[in-house]
């Protein structure tokens, strides 16, 4: 990695981490369901649906790039054991699927207010991320 890439990628890191104010619209907007039952927020984490890695210096900044998600739901979205479908509907692998409930995910969970600028990432991750018949 030269020195520009490695301060491009430091400063766009800085600059997302200080968007705070764009991930706490994204979670007041569109969190799943069970997300807004935490009366703590510092247990919400903001997950990239593109990850930072597979993602350029615009998508990596998009808001629509983002959901809010507990940090159960993150790791699993992060494995690739859960995705949505462009409803916001859960899906959910086979391998993750026996023990689902007693991570407290029915199955039933949607995100809110899902917006058609959400589709092309949530695309993306089904295609790429998620493992449906793991």
């Amino acid at each position: 990695m030269d020195s520009e890439e490695f301060s491009d990628r430091k400063y766009l890191k800085r600059l997302d981490r200080g968007n705070e104010h764009r991930w706490q619209f994204q979670f007041e907007r569109d969190p799943i369901k069970e997300s807004k039952n935490f009366s703590d927020r510092q247990f919400i984490t903001a997950s990239h649906i593109k990850p930072w890695s597979a993602s350029d210096n615009s998508e990596r900044l998009d808001p629509f790039n983002g959901l809010a998600l507990s940090p159960v739901y993150d790791k699993a979205f992060d494995v690739g054991l859960i995705s949505f479908d462009d409803e916001g509907r859960i899906l959910i692998s086979k391998r993750l699927a026996q023990d689902a409930a007693l991570l407290g995910i029915t199955g039933k969970e949607h995100i809110r207010e899902l917006n058609f600028l959400h589709q092309k990432y949530l695309s993306y991750h089904r295609q790429t991320r998620f493992r449906p018949n793991e």
